[in-house]
Formats: C-alpha cells, sequence, structure tokens
C-alpha cells in the first residue's frame, strides 16, 4: 500500500505539471488566441487580465469577458474563462478573473481565482500585479493537494506612438505544490516563465506583435519559444467592425518533453458593435483543432 501510495502520488504530480504547468497549453481570450499568443504588448482589452495585468491601464470602460473551449475539453486545459476589469481614475485599474481547468487523471480538477492591479509610474509605463489562489478539487479520498498563492508581476511601456513593449513574469515565486496522502507528502513547484514582447502598429488598425517564452531556469526543464501574431480591423463606419487575425507559436529551445509544449498556427476573426464583441480562434497544430469562442461586454 505504501508503494501505490507513492506511485500515486508522483503520477498526480507529473499529470499536473503536464496539464496545467506546461508553457503553452492554449492560455485564454480567442483575440489573444487568434493572434498566436502573442498578446503581452498588446494588452488593451480585459484579457490583459491574463497576459499582461500592467496592460489593464490603458482600459478606458469597465468590461467582462466570458471565453468557452467549444470541442476540445479534454486537450486543452484551460476550459473556462470569466474575467471582469475596470480602469481607476486615470492612472490604475484593477480586474477579478477565473479559470476552470481541465480535469487531471479524473482525479483533480482546478479552479483559480485572481486579482489584478496596474498602475501607471509614469506617463509612458505601468506596472502590474496578479495574486493568483488555486482551488483543488480531489476525486480520491485521503488525498489532498494544496498550492501556494501564485504571484505575477508586469511591465508595461509605450516605446512610441506606434510601438509597445510588454514584460510578464508569471509565478515569479514559483510556488510549491504538495501533494499528501496519510504519511506522505510530495513537493514540487509551478513554472516561473517570463515573457518579454513587442506590438507595433503600422497604421491604427493594423497590430503585429512578438512574443518570447522563456521557461529555462526551473527543476523539471523548460523551453524558450516564440509567439507571432496580427491583427487586421476593417471598421465599417456605421458602429461595428471586423477583425482578421493570424500567428504561430513555435520552438526555439526545447529542455523538456517536446508534447508539452504545443505549437503550430492560429487564426482568428472578430466581430463587435459598441455593445458587444464576438471572437472566435481555431488553433491548429498541437492544439487538436481547438476552437475558442469569447464574448465581451463593454460597461462604460
Amino acid at each position: 500500500m505504501r508503494g501505490l501510495s507513492r506511485l500515486l502520488l508522483l503520477s498526480l504530480s507529473a499529470a499536473l505539471l503536464a496539464a496545467v504547468a506546461s508553457p503553452a497549453q492554449a492560455c485564454v481570450g480567442a483575440r489573444p488566441l487568434g493572434m498566436g499568443l502573442a498578446f503581452v504588448a498588446v494588452a488593451d482589452d480585459v484579457n490583459a487580465a491574463y497576459w499582461n495585468p500592467a496592460g489593464l491601464v490603458q482600459l478606458e470602460d469597465p468590461e467582462f469577458t466570458y471565453m468557452g473551449n467549444m470541442n476540445a475539453r479534454e486537450y486543452i486545459n484551460y476550459q473556462d474563462y470569466l474575467a471582469y476589469a475596470a480602469p481607476v481614475g486615470d492612472n490604475s485599474a484593477f480586474a477579478i478573473s477565473f479559470i476552470k481547468v481541465m480535469p487531471i487523471a479524473d482525479i483533480l480538477t482546478q479552479k483559480w481565482y485572481w486579482v489584478s492591479y496596474a498602475g501607471k509610474i509614469s506617463p509612458n509605463t505601468s506596472l502590474g500585479v496578479n495574486l493568483r489562489q488555486t482551488r483543488n478539487l480531489v476525486a480520491v479520498e485521503g488525498l489532498s493537494v494544496d498550492t501556494d498563492l501564485d504571484v505575477d508581476l508586469a511591465l508595461f511601456h509605450r516605446l512610441s506612438e506606434d510601438a509597445t513593449f510588454g514584460l510578464l513574469i508569471q509565478a515569479v515565486n514559483a510556488p510549491d505544490i504538495t501533494f499528501k496522502e496519510g504519511e506522505y507528502e510530495y513537493t514540487t513547484h509551478s513554472i516561473e516563465n517570463w515573457r518579454p514582447s513587442i506590438a507595433v502598429h503600422p497604421d491604427p488598425n493594423t497590430t503585429v506583435a512578438l512574443s518570447l517564452y522563456d521557461a529555462l531556469n526551473n527543476a523539471e526543464g523548460g523551453a524558450r519559444h516564440f509567439r507571432f501574431g496580427f491583427e487586421r480591423v476593417v471598421d465599417s463606419g456605421q458602429g461595428h467592425y471586423l477583425a482578421y487575425r493570424a500567428g504561430y507559436t513555435g520552438i526555439i529551445l526545447l529542455d523538456a518533453e517536446e508534447e508539452l509544449i504545443p505549437k503550430g498556427p492560429t487564426v482568428g476573426v472578430g466581430y463587435g458593435t459598441d455593445r458587444f464583441r464576438l471572437d472566435g480562434a481555431f488553433l491548429r497544430g498541437d492544439f487538436h483543432d481547438a476552437f475558442m469562442l469569447s464574448v465581451t461586454v463593454p460597461l462604460g
């Protein structure tokens, strides 16, 4: 029994790291996903609560969003995403968010809750922070999983009228994940990752973004890969618009199991009015042809 208990703890911890803490398991927001996950230096809507909380200072009005994983819930770990974000005066903003994570090995389901805050330190520069708590729902009697508070730090800087820089340091404190069953205990760590990014706007309706993902400094191994994204907005001039998006995420350097590092092209489309925005993203390659759908409602 002792051997089985230990094997169960180690197997579950490996499954958890593979399904939850691996570098690029889709993430959230159909708009960012359609842009190849290259959103850290864009971060100009409610999705910034995940991608770069420092970018929340760009919001002019409160926004609410919901994203659902429509067809690949057994493969992509982010299942459902809810967020509300709002400016606070002219120089700061906050957000509250929720993600439901896919069931892991039919044993563990996770729900993530976090708060975000952003504040300007100069006219062109803002800092942001996420405080994220995980609730673990375990289906095995006597087994528990405890996760420490995650902390994300972020920077957003306007380089010029046409270019922005963003940086997200996710899980900067590399919090413990502890598995317990009776007298047995196994502890591992969340993966700290750095995401520097730049976005360029050749004209007011076009965005080109490039982001790096660096998760090399951790005991479980890691990876460095790039994310490229494009967005073109066509404004009808009659109170609504269409947006076309495309992107790609690929590996630069690998020091982990390759199956943990999804890569491939993405495409997306969006339609919006003053009252709502509807975005869809289709993820190919290692993303199992996942289709993500977001509805965003401005509340100003």
